[in-house]
């Protein structure tokens, strides 16, 4: 049987939610924008499943070609 969704990542989920702030803010920040949690490796799994890059872009209006 496959596994879906979060289901398997995490073995207890209660000792996982009930760790430090910081990991709590962390953990509603990517739920707020959408990113997925985990280390470097977890994400580029990630990304060769979907096709397409997760990581966060760089920000602000694309600068314009200089001309000559």
């Amino acid at each position: 049987m496959r596994e879906h969704g979060l289901f398997g990542l995490i073995d207890d989920w209660g000792s996982y939610l009930r760790e430090a702030d910081d990991e709590k803010s962390k953990f509603e920040l990517h739920l707020r924008t959408g990113r997925p949690l985990g280390d470097d490796e977890f994400v580029a799994r990630l990304e060769r499943l979907v096709g397409t890059s997760l990581r966060p872009r760089k920000g602000g209006w694309p600068r314009g070609k200089k001309r000559k």
